[in-house]
């Protein structure tokens, strides 16, 4: 594909409305009634893993942890804060702009086998990414000051110039801490499937199995499963858990890290990770119902868990 062909067109993320429209009303919080100074970082990733070595160099895609685009700061718009399911899809519908309205570092098209939209599950709280934002402020400005008075001092400007980069910066930094304030809403478990279970006849089995340990672990209705391309996003209700840390040390063995561990890839050491350190990750997950990797839609596979009128603990 040359690059003029690659820039043809718009980009495609609404997969199935009808998803999407699931995953708002159950999952996300209605930040229209008390939660009226809260808000979601929704935004593109892109994954040079899912291209080959050529692909990457001819698109000019560097990095194998990927990178976050377009990142949308998701709030109910005007005085009447009204949260609605329209208002939430015309915010991943601003992604499917014209392909040359986001290009590679080469000038191509990002291919569509490389992005995802992806979301932080939890509301971050903008009075703490405020007061955040004011104390990183203070604390690059104390920083300049302190390089200014070594100049003054000592005739040196080494300092000056990487401490003036990041005062430019500051503005820029507040997406960052919205990603740091969330609200601990859930507990987030990341499981992708070594190759074998990859495959869909075994993929079934493997779906089971996941349902069935969620439920002995944490009863139904108090999870959310989220099936990806390459494995299993789960998100579990903190409401169900009580004093998180004496859950799970009572739960031992039956968490289900290790009732699927035969399942998941090997190299993957953070989908076996126990105690604090899981419990601390942040929930960063692909949007049900939009296109991940180009073919893609991730779906929650345990909707008939619940019933679609209660909300509870949500």
């Amino acid at each position: 594909m040359t690059k003029s062909e690659s820039l043809e067109g718009n980009y495609k993320f609404v997969a199935d409305p009808s998803e999407l429209a699931w995953f708002f009303e159950n999952v996300l919080k209605d930040l229209s009634k008390e939660n009226i100074r809260k808000s979601y970082l929704m935004c593109i990733a892109t994954r040079p893993k899912k291209l080959n070595k050529e692909e990457r160099e001819t698109f000019g895609i560097s990095g194998s942890d990927g990178v976050m685009m377009r990142e949308e700061i998701i709030s109910p718009r005007g005085k009447d804060h009204i949260w609605s399911f329209e208002e939430f899809l015309t915010h991943i519908y601003k992604y499917e702009c014209p392909k040359r309205g986001m290009i590679t570092k080469n000038g191509y098209a990002y291919p569509d086998k490389s992005l995802a939209v992806m979301i932080y599950a939890e509301p971050s709280d903008e009075v703490k990414v405020a007061n955040e934002l004011v104390k990183y402020a203070h604390e690059i400005i104390s920083q300049t000051v302190e390089a200014c008075e070594r100049t003054i001092t000592f005739g040196s400007t080494d300092g000056i110039k990487g401490q003036l980069d990041k005062m430019a910066g500051i503005a820029k930094k507040s997406k960052s801490i919205y990603a740091q304030s969330t609200e601990k809403v859930f507990i987030h478990y990341d499981f992708d499937l070594n190759e074998t279970y990859k495959e869909k006849e075994n993929r079934e089995f493997a779906e089971k199995i996941l349902r069935d340990l969620h439920e002995k672990a944490f009863g139904k209705g108090n999870y959310f499963i989220i099936k990806t391309n390459g494995g299993y996003h789960t998100l579990v209700k903190r409401t169900c858990l009580g004093d998180t840390a004496a859950f799970f040390k009572k739960l031992g063995k039956n968490d289900p890290v290790h009732g699927f561990a035969d399942y998941v890839d090997a190299n993957l050491d953070y989908a076996l990770t126990v105690g604090e350190k899981r419990l601390q990750d942040q929930c960063f997950v692909p949007v049900p119902g939009t296109w991940m990797y180009g073919s893609f839609i991730p779906t929650i596979i345990n909707k008939d868990d619940f019933n679609v009128e209660e909300k509870e603990g949500n």
